[in-house]
């Protein structure tokens, strides 16, 4: 299927291709993160105690694990989502 577009900004762009490739990045760098943060004790404390910050301030009723989770999904759509950014900034200067 053609997703490309004739006109406007998007000339060219596959966006069905462009998304279904973000999103293997995203679980790529979500599980990257997970490793990381269950090898790396420093990595861990940070975000425990992160947690309890925000549990303390009343901002979260989640349980630390789904909580957990949360933040490190929006960790890396923040990294993907920069990336994203940054080259289209090097390829439209």
């Amino acid at each position: 299927m053609d997703t490309t577009t004739s006109s406007g900004p998007t000339t060219g762009l596959d966006a069905q291709g462009l998304l279904r490739d973000l999103q293997g990045l995203l679980k790529k760098v979500e599980e990257d993160l997970r490793r990381r943060e269950q090898g790396d004790g420093a990595t861990a404390e940070a975000l425990k105690g992160r947690y309890a910050e925000q549990a303390r301030r009343e901002r979260t009723a989640l349980k630390y694990a789904d909580w957990r989770d949360d933040t490190l999904t929006q960790v890396a759509a923040a990294r993907v989502l920069s990336g994203v950014f940054l080259r289209y900034v090097e390829d439209n200067g």
